[in-house]
């Protein structure tokens, strides 16, 4: 069958990397790739107004363009976990951006303040440091020269002062370390944070977000998360629903090279250059099959110098010859390669294990893109709104569940966690077959539902219960965590 040069829908490639320059195009490793769980999208769309001319005709005799308005992305990805602790989730960045922070595993710590055996679950902290608090749920690792190191998981924490606490609900023994006990005095026992925390803040990095599908690359650059949601339900994998907006798009497309490019020069000939924009990155390849992409770095477009030709930031490694394909640049990427299904799903309402129907986590983080500043073609900035966190929390009605209208009226709040990840045949509160595969962990401190709606499904009486997350001192509505 002939090829029609038809793009084909199963080629596609995304890589999400931080900028170090807000608004400034960063190029991608291939430890930034992420593989997308549905079609991934980028599209930035002029606007343009009507004349307003008098002129005695039912048609439009003219529009005029605005300033660019911001761009839009989408990507879906399943969670998926490394084993390795010093690797990261894949998306990284779009839960950095989602919370507005990162802090990496070993950045906070305390003392330990009383005496363990091998079996206590509640943990007193002092002497925090590198962060105002410990999050809500994680793993710690208490660094113990006269016995032995131990991890813990811990899920719930109570401040007692601004450096002291406590750890509640602690699962000892944690990461086939045995569990042992502590001496509170004596030689100083450190407590570490083993997680990487994705943090809640006021301003959110930025990042740039590149697609490639089959025979076209695009890169977006200023990139924000906007909203995400994570499904609560037993199918399927962990999904992350993910999109935002950015500042300026760049595309690069496939062509053939009309004339020769010599090695050591900066002019690309091609048959349209109109596929190309600058800002893009571009490699080529070769008739014997090999690719020249500058080692691995592309090669940058920086002009669009006439209709068949374009220059780039760096002189041509090689010749690329006629009949040669010119072609958007991007890593070849690695895959993280565990994904967490669905059914590993834990939910804990205070301290009680729950059963709840398919429900979302849904995160809604806006952005305000500055676009009215005369002198500005794209949006050079953005101003944090502020953010919602909801969930229906939608179960089949039990008697037990009668409580929840009470709890409603009332206005009570409570705490959620979260365990997304295979936790052994046996799950808390004894702990027992808690493995050491990776999780993701979302803790809620102070949530609030509304009133239950009651709902007939078949057979069944169900409850939707609105639930929302709020903050208890700023910034400290939701904890995401790896452990």
């Amino acid at each position: 069958m002939a090829d029609l040069g038809i793009g084909t829908a199963r080629k596609q490639k995304v890589f999400a990397v931080k900028e170090t320059t807000s608004g400034t195009l960063a190029f991608p490793t291939t430890n930034d790739f992420i593989m997308p769980a549905g079609p991934a999208t980028i599209k930035q769309t002029p606007d343009f107004i009507n004349s307003e001319e008098i002129n005695d005709s039912l048609d439009v005799i003219d529009q005029f363009q605005n300033a660019q308005p911001p761009g839009d992305w989408s990507c879906n990805m399943y969670l998926r976990l490394p084993n390795d602790h010093n690797e990261d989730v894949q998306g990284d960045i779009l839960l950095e951006c989602l919370q507005g922070s990162k802090v990496n595993s070993g950045t906070v710590s305390g003392s330990l303040i009383v005496d363990l055996t091998d079996s206590t679950t509640e943990i007193g902290y002092t002497a925090l440091s590198g962060d105002t608090r410990f999050p809500e749920t994680g793993v710690i690792k208490i660094a113990d020269p006269v016995t032995s190191d131990e991890y813990i998981y811990y899920r719930g924490i109570t401040a007692s002062s601004s450096t002291a606490g406590t750890f509640h609900n602690c699962i000892r023994g944690w990461d086939d370390i045995a569990a042992a006990a502590h001496a509170g005095t004596g030689t100083a026992k450190v407590i570490t944070l083993h997680s990487d925390w994705y943090r809640q803040a006021v301003n959110s990095p930025t990042f740039s977000l590149w697609v490639m599908t089959d025979h076209f690359t695009q890169g977006l650059s200023g990139c924000t998360v906007n909203s995400g949601s994570v499904g609560v339900d037993n199918e399927g994998a962990v999904t992350f629903t993910m999109s935002g907006q950015g500042m300026a798009m760049v595309w690069a497309g496939t062509d053939d090279v009309k004339a020769e490019s010599a090695s050591g020069q900066k002019t690309v000939n091609v048959d349209d250059s109109s596929k190309f924009s600058v800002g893009a990155y571009v490699c080529c390849l070769q008739a014997d099959g090999t690719t020249d992409d500058n080692s691995g770095s592309g090669y940058l477009i920086d002009s669009i110098a006439t209709a068949t030709s374009f220059t780039v930031t760096t002189n041509l490694a090689e010749t690329w010859a006629i009949d040669d394909e010119v072609f958007g640049c991007l890593p070849t990427g690695t895959t993280v390669p565990n994904a967490v299904e669905s059914r590993y799903t834990y939910v804990w309402v205070d301290n009680t294990q729950g059963k709840f129907r398919s429900s979302d986590l849904a995160f809604n983080v806006p952005k305000n893109y500055i676009i009215d500043e005369v002198g500005t073609t794209n949006p050079e900035g953005f101003v944090e709104d502020v953010r919602e966190i909801t969930t229906d929390m939608n179960v089949y009605f039990r008697r037990d569940d009668a409580k929840y209208f009470e709890l409603g009226s009332l206005g009570n709040t409570f705490k959620m966690h979260l365990l997304f990840g295979n936790m052994g045949t046996n799950v808390p509160p004894d702990g027992t077959g808690f493995d050491d595969v990776r999780k993701l962990g979302i803790s809620m401190p102070k949530a609030r539902s509304n009133t239950p709606t009651i709902g007939i499904e078949g057979a069944t009486v169900t409850l939707a219960m609105p639930t929302t997350a709020l903050g208890v001192n700023g910034e400290d509505s939701c904890d995401i965590v790896i452990i």
